[in-house]
């Protein structure tokens, strides 16, 4: 079987780092040899039994070439799967004082998901969104290569008795880390041995106007974005003693993943997560991780716990290494994808 994946990608023409994490990596893993995979920004010369379209896929979509697309396949008697990782039908967020995604890229997603063969998604949430879209919508749950490290990490001690902690997201989540900002100023107020790092989410401008002289450092990705590279340059970079991973909970966040448990996982840092659905799955407190309530009182009462406890800390990034490593691997799970193409195709 021979498969085109037409993956998610922005002006530079760089695929997207769930591209990588849902499709690019996982199809060319050792599991799925049986289906010969090429990718690109566009259709090929429908050579190809199978054309597995991602998201949005091009920034300047709208509806004709959705339609042109699907009408392309379909006289060439292909297949057509569509696959998403996020709810975005529930989305609508502010990308520059525009909403994102507008209601004919809304409508695209809908028209994608109707007219595809089937549909790939990553959380049972996200299938029951799109049910009734499509008789066809498989959850194949998100892995990671912990390859793309080069070497396994070890956490390294901080010089004298600092306490690092972090967190990382795309801009898309400057929402859910602006609501613990004052939890997070309040234990930097009191904490001279403490720092905080940031990655993405929020401009240097933005950072200094919340935190003023208080410890905190935005570290820089620059010619480290796209996603293989950035994943080697954080495990080469980081040094958490603990990472946060805040999430408001509504219709949009109930369909996500949890992601954020892998990245820091695989990298042996322990992590604070909000005690919402799509954590409170696979993390147990106390045991692999930290959960805790949405709001300030608590989510300071769990990073002063965290920084004042190096043997919980220590027993939390051994264990979500282990429970990466051991559940939610590509050498575990890719084999996954290829079984849910053939069961879409066959």
């Amino acid at each position: 079987m021979k498969a085109h994946i037409m993956y998610e990608y922005g002006l530079d023409l760089v695929p997207y780092g769930t591209s990588y994490i849902r499709l690019l990596l996982p199809f060319k893993h050792k599991s799925n040899e049986l289906i010969t995979v090429t990718s690109g920004t566009d259709i090929d010369d429908l050579a190809s039994d199978v054309y597995i379209v991602e998201r949005l896929w091009r920034p300047d979509i709208n509806l004709n070439m959705a339609e042109n697309l699907i009408k392309r396949i379909k006289r060439a008697r292909k297949k057509l799967i569509y696959t998403l990782d996020d709810n975005l039908l529930d989305l609508a967020f502010n990308r520059g004082g525009a909403i994102w995604p507008t209601n004919e890229q809304k409508n695209i997603i809908r028209l994608f998901a109707k007219e595809a063969d089937g549909v790939i998604v990553s959380t049972v949430p996200l299938k029951e969104r799109f049910d009734k879209f499509n008789k066809k919508v498989i959850v194949v749950e998100n892995a990671i290569d912990d390859k793309l490290q080069g070497v396994e990490m070890v956490r390294k001690d901080q010089p004298s008795d600092e306490v690092v902690f972090g967190y990382m997201g795309t801009p898309s989540h400057e929402a859910d880390l602006k609501m613990i900002l004052p939890a997070i100023r309040e234990v930097l107020t009191k904490n001279d041995n403490v720092r905080f790092e940031i990655i993405g989410v929020m401009e240097q401008q933005y950072i200094n106007k919340v935190f003023g002289n208080l410890n905190v450092k935005l570290l820089n990705t620059t010619g480290n974005v796209e996603y293989p590279k950035f994943r080697k340059w954080m495990g080469n970079t980081v040094n958490w003693d603990f990472a946060l991973a805040p999430l408001e909970e509504n219709r949009f966040s109930k369909c996500k993943s949890d992601i954020k448990v892998l990245d820091y996982g695989i990298l042996k840092i322990p992590g604070i997560y909000s005690d919402v659905s799509i954590y409170r799955e696979n993390v147990r407190h106390l045991q692999n991780g930290y959960l805790t309530n949405n709001d300030n009182e608590h989510w300071f009462e769990a990073v002063e716990f965290m920084i004042r406890n190096k043997d919980v800390r220590d027993r939390l990034a051994d264990n979500v290494y282990k429970y990466t490593k051991t559940n939610r691997t590509l050498d575990v799970s890719a084999h996954r994808w290829g079984e849910a193409v053939r069961q879409i195709v066959n």
